[in-house]
């Protein structure tokens, strides 16, 4: 077989991410719903043509400037450590989603690539490596050639990974969930008894488990290292195996220190959240509703059915309300936190028998064996996904785990269900005509209970938002929808017909096309990026900009929504991140009068309309925006876009009684001023812990308050404010230790390899 015959489900698999992304491959425009931000003041564009979906407009609020300031980190050489513009400064590593670690982002940034295109180019690759990822897991368990690239396919452009596109923390999170779960199949069977495979295995254990948690989302990366560890304790308990469970274990842990680099620093932040709270029976009532509930899963094998993300609701498209109409009946629902269908290969699972593995060239009875009992190990990854998407599960994980009370929706486990459900898929391939036939039954149940699902439980589930017609909404939608469901069923059903004749390149062709057009192909959302950072200005200023409304259903009549003043280089007193500081809470409390965030999403922090003009000047705040004149604080100017400018008399960010002091350097990890006099130099950004001080680079006493304050001596003077966060020096030590080990782990893999020639078949995928 010729390299390239052999190569081409990866050709296949890394292409395939091309379709879903095509606008932003193709045409250049950003991932995330631009369109819908640029609605806003000052920017004033036209109505967007799609829906607003809160989630989504996170992949532009949050994610893009998160992306955009490692990456200028890393280009312009430094550590990517803290944040200088929203929340008077807050931290960027320890906030974990940034990523600011993680290698593909250093990367990026190191060779210059601007974000639009970096941003597109991380989805793609992640969507490939998940992709490739669950094919090598499906050939490793045994499913034909066919059958995996469907598995890669229904994983790596599932539409939750495509939906999640723009949230790039997720995607660079689990597009390495495949990988662990192979790695971890890898420490048992014959392979198991060398050294140099256990070393290999372990070591790629070791990685997918680093790549995980540097990815940045803790909460997709504690579900997939928990995956890890009960697929290699499902095969230890068939097997009685002890050894791989250990194995694994020390495999998850090496990688955990290797990750330490960042985890550490955003453990150590994270007690300083304000979303830390203990565990409550009130606190799990409201986690629990995240949980998935019977209306979420009618689009399980049609996932069009339910409305994609910027698609309008058919039942009203002239009022452009978001399609996904289970919001509508279940407070917080949003389709990427649920998209757990595959689309209608679904169907092919009704083919599924227990596996009995045929031996391959050069394949012992243990490494048979290890192959089954992998099969097993994966239905036991789809069960814990179950019971933690539907909530029992995860009772455990609120009541049992520290800190777990604060993530988001436990509906989100669900991508453990997506691939295991798509790999379960491809070892289904149908191979004989009962299995086609079992195939269509399939595809029939999953009709029919898609109808009942839309007709009967849609009218019968109650509205948080008031007496919405849900029935009209989800009946309208599958009107829309019905031309790609029955076209899916169709294809699918034929597709097993065709698999099983022997037909199998053609059955492959219909069924990427039946999961395409039921799902992945309009799930992403993209639009023209409009952010560019405005021309010089005085880095003493901080802004402040007047808002108070935001909504899950339509484009709020926001002012410089939060976060997109970082993308301009502005620092701005209010902002928006994953973690915020208490004080930071409380200081905006106090400058409100009231809760600074919108009831809609506690993690935004506005100013309000009848905040302290007094408290925010003293909080270094020199402009204040707002959409019309504001009284009490004297003239303002009039500028573009319909926005009023108060200027604030105040010290700005930087004062020194007495004297003069300009910020002269505004780095990622320390910010310098120059003085003139003597006394107290404040400095009104955040002065958290891991900030220390210097003065003509001696160091200084810096003491504990809300801003960074140093007694300046009478004369010229150059003061410099130094950023490590608490634990990056633990972290790093653990990770330089890690990297050693797993070094030596690959060198006694290679040295091992390079001793016996091991036979070459599909097991060695």
């Amino acid at each position: 077989m010729s390299r390239a015959a052999r190569l081409w489900p990866v050709l296949l698999l890394a292409l395939l991410p091309a379709l879903p992304l095509w606008r932003a491959v193709v045409l250049g425009e950003g991932l995330g719903p631009w369109d819908q931000v640029r609605q806003m003041a000052p920017w004033n564009g036209p109505p967007a043509p799609g829906a607003w979906d809160a989630l989504q407009a996170d992949g532009v609020l949050q994610t893009y400037a998160w992306r955009d300031l490692v990456f200028e980190a890393w280009r312009t050489g430094q550590l990517p450590l803290w944040n200088p513009y929203p929340l008077a400064g807050t931290p960027l590593l320890a906030n974990s989603q940034s990523g600011g670690f993680y290698p593909p982002h250093i990367l990026l940034g190191a060779l210059g690539i601007p974000t639009t295109p970096g941003v597109t180019l991380l989805a793609w690759l992640h969507l490939a490596v998940a992709g490739i990822g669950a094919w090598a897991l499906a050939r490793r368990l045994g499913a034909p050639e066919e059958g995996a690239v469907l598995a890669g396919a229904l994983f790596g452009v599932s539409p939750f990974l495509v939906s999640w596109a723009a949230l790039g923390s997720v995607p660079s999170t689990v597009a390495w969930l495949p990988w662990g779960l192979l790695a971890a199949l890898g420490l048992f069977g014959a392979s198991a008894g060398s050294p140099s495979s256990v070393a290999r295995a372990t070591a790629g254990l070791a990685a997918a488990t680093a790549m995980t948690l540097l990815g940045g989302h803790l909460q997709f990366a504690a579900y997939s290292l928990g995956a890890f560890l009960v697929m290699a304790g499902a095969i230890a308990i068939a097997q009685r195996a002890g050894r791989g469970l250990a194995l694994a274990t020390a495999g998850v842990g090496l990688g955990v220190a290797l990750a330490a680099v960042q985890v550490v620093p955003v453990l150590q932040y994270g007690q300083q959240s304000h979303r830390r709270t203990p565990p409550t029976a009130e606190g799990w009532q409201a986690y629990s509703a995240g949980a998935f509930g019977p209306i979420e899963l009618v689009g399980v094998a049609f996932p069009v059915v339910t409305g994609l993300p910027g698609q309008p609701l058919a039942a009203a498209p002239e009022e452009r309300l978001p399609g996904y109409w289970p919001g509508y009946a279940k407070r917080g629902a949003n389709f990427a936190e649920a998209a757990v269908g595959i689309g209608p290969a679904l169907g092919l699972l009704f083919a599924l028998r227990r596996p009995r593995p045929e031996p391959r060239q050069g394949e012992g009875q243990a490494s048979l064996d290890a192959r089954a009992a992998g099969f097993w190990g994966l239905v036991a990854v789809l069960a814990v996904g179950l019971g933690l998407a539907l909530g029992p599960l995860s009772a455990l994980l609120y009541f049992g785990v520290p800190g777990w009370a604060a993530t988001g929706s436990p509906g989100r486990a669900g991508v453990l269900v997506v691939l295991a459900t798509a790999v379960l898929a491809g070892l289904a391939w149908p191979r004989d005509e009962a299995a086609a036939r079992r195939a269509c039954i399939g595809i029939a149940i999953l009709l029919a209970l898609t109808l009942l699902g839309v007709f009967a439980l849609a009218p019968a589930s109650s509205s948080w938002a008031g007496a919405l017609p849900i029935g009209d909404f989800a009946s309208a939608q599958f009107s829309e929808s019905m031309p790609a469901v029955l076209a899916g069923g169709v294809l699918v059903a034929v597709a097993a017909l065709l698999a099983s004749r022997g037909r199998h390149g053609f059955a492959l062709a219909s069924l990427l096309a039946a999961t395409l057009a039921c799902g992945p192909l309009g799930a992403a959302t993209t639009g023209q990026v409009f952010l560019a950072r405005e021309g010089q200005t005085d880095p003493n200023v901080r802004r402040a900009y007047v808002n108070s409304a935001w909504d899950i259903f339509r484009p709020a009549p926001a002012l410089m929504p939060p976060n997109a003043s970082t993308v301009l280089r502005v620092p701005e007193i209010g902002g928006y991140d994953s973690l915020v500081d208490r004080e930071t809470v409380d200081l905006l409390k106090s400058v409100n009068g009231r809760d600074p965030a919108p009831p809609v999403n506690g993690n935004m922090m506005f100013v309000k309309p009848g905040f302290d003009a007094v408290r925010l000047s003293g909080a270094g705040v020199t402009e204040v925006w707002s959409r019309e004149p504001l009284e009490g604080l004297g003239p303002g100017e009039s500028r573009p876009g319909g926005v009023w400018v108060h200027a604030l008399s105040g010290p700005g960010r930087a004062s020194l009684p007495g004297g003069t002091a300009r910020i002269v350097e505004d780095r990622f990890d320390r910010l310098s001023v120059e003085v003139t006099g003597s006394g107290p130099l404040t400095v009104r950004d955040r002065n958290m812990p891991g900030w220390v001080a210097s003065i003509d680079g001696r160091p200084v006493p810096l003491p504990a308050g809300l801003w960074r304050t140093v007694m300046v001596p009478k004369g010229s003077r150059r003061v410099t404010f130094q950023y490590l966060p608490p634990g990056l020096g633990l972290g790093a030590g653990l990770s330089a230790a890690a990297l050693c080990a797993v070094g030596a782990l690959i060198l006694v893999g290679r040295i091992g390899a390079g001793r016996k020639v091991a036979p070459i078949g599909p097991e060695k995928v």
